[in-house]
C-alpha cells in the first residue's frame, strides 16, 4: 500500500505542470478568439465596409442603415457654384441641345447658336411655355445660354471696351468663371417681331410671373440686388439659373442666393438631412460620399468641397 501511495504522489507531481500549461494555452486561445470576434469588421452584401459615423461632422456614430459609399464628381451637377472665386472645370463633354431645334413654342431664341444643357432646357421650356399660356405674351427671347471659354472672353472684352472695366467686373464674370459655361443659365430679352428691336428683360409687370413661378420649375433669378455683396455681381433680372427642384423653391422661400444655400447645406449631414417638400437633402464632403442603397436620389457636386444628395 505504501508503494501505491508513493506512485500516486509521483504522478501528481509530474502532471500538475502539464495541466497548468494546458489551461493557460486554452485560456489564451479563448481570449484571443473573443478579441478577434470583437474586432472583426461587418460587411454589407456589396462588400462595402460599414462605418458608423458621419464624415460631414466628424461624428463616428450615426451613418443611417441602408446607406453605401459612392463616387462622384464635385465639379458637375445642377447645384455647382461657378463664380470668379470658383472657376468652372470644363468636362470632356457636356450634353447640350440647340434650342431652336427643339420645336419650341410661346417664346423665342436668338439664333441656332443658343444651346442649353439638356435638363435645364426642359425646365426653361416648360417655364416659358407656361408664362405664354398665363399671360398671352410670346415675346420673351433667350438671347444667350451656353458659352465656351472663348465666347465668354469675347463678351467680357466687349463689355469692358464699351462700358469700362468697372462695369465689366460688376456685370460680367471672368472667362472660365461664368455660369454660362455650364449650360444651366440663360439671359432673357424681350423681342418685338414687328419692329425687330430687342429690349431689356426687367422682370417688371406681367414678366414678373417668370421670377415668381420659376422656382416651381427649378429656376431662380441668380443675381439679386440685395445679394451683390455675396455674389460679387450686380443685379441681373435677365439672368436665370437652373438649380433643380426642390432647391429653387427652398432658396426662394428663404431668400437665399446659391452661395448661401450651399453654405446652409453643410450643416445638414447624412445623419440629419434637411427635410423639404417630401425630400431629404444632405451634404457629404469630397471623398466621403454616402447614398441610399434602395431609394431614388439625385447627386450634384457643389464645385467647392463636396456633394449635395437629394433623396425623393
Amino acid at each position: 500500500m505504501a508503494v501505491r501511495r508513493k506512485r500516486k504522489r509521483y504522478r501528481g507531481r509530474r502532471l500538475r505542470p502539464q495541466f497548468i500549461l494546458f489551461c493557460a494555452v486554452m485560456a489564451a486561445l479563448l481570449c484571443g478568439g473573443a478579441l478577434l470576434v470583437r474586432r472583426a469588421p461587418v460587411f454589407r452584401h456589396n462588400a462595402t465596409p460599414v462605418q458608423s459615423g458621419d464624415p460631414a461632422t466628424g461624428d463616428l456614430s450615426a451613418i443611417p442603415a441602408g446607406y453605401v459609399t459612392a463616387e462622384g464628381d464635385i465639379h458637375s451637377g445642377s447645384l455647382i457654384l461657378v463664380s470668379n472665386d470658383h472657376p468652372y472645370t470644363f468636362p470632356a463633354d457636356v450634353e447640350l441641345v440647340t434650342t431652336l431645334e427643339q420645336n419650341i413654342s410661346g417664346y423665342m431664341a436668338r439664333d441656332y447658336t443658343v444651346k442649353q444643357e439638356k435638363t435645364a432646357f426642359a425646365a426653361f421650356d416648360s417655364l416659358l411655355r407656361a408664362f405664354a399660356a398665363a399671360t398671352g405674351r410670346e415675346d420673351v427671347n433667350i438671347s444667350s445660354a451656353y458659352r465656351s471659354y472663348d465666347e465668354q472672353q469675347a463678351v467680357y472684352a466687349a463689355s469692358a471696351a464699351e462700358n469700362g472695366q468697372d462695369h465689366a467686373d460688376s456685370y460680367v464674370t471672368q472667362p472660365g468663371c461664368s455660369e454660362h459655361h455650364t449650360g444651366l443659365a440663360v439671359d432673357l430679352t424681350r423681342y418685338d417681331v414687328r419692329t425687330g428691336h430687342s429690349y431689356d428683360f426687367t422682370g417688371e409687370g406681367e414678366y414678373g410671373w417668370i421670377h415668381t413661378h420659376g422656382p416651381e420649375y427649378g429656376i431662380v433669378m441668380r443675381y439679386a440686388a440685395d445679394k451683390e455683396a455675396i455674389t460679387g455681381i450686380a443685379e441681373e433680372s435677365w439672368h436665370l439659373r437652373y438649380v433643380g427642384v426642390p432647391h429653387a423653391a427652398y432658396m426662394a422661400e428663404h431668400n437665399l442666393c446659391l452661395e448661401e444655400y450651399i453654405d446652409l447645406l453643410r450643416s445638414y449631414p447624412v445623419s440629419n438631412p434637411l427635410r423639404y417638400k417630401g425630400c431629404r437633402i444632405y451634404f457629404c464632403p469630397e471623398g466621403q460620399l454616402w447614398v441610399p442603397e434602395e431609394e431614388n436620389y439625385t447627386l450634384s457636386g457643389n464645385n467647392v468641397d463636396g456633394f449635395i444628395v437629394t433623396v425623393s
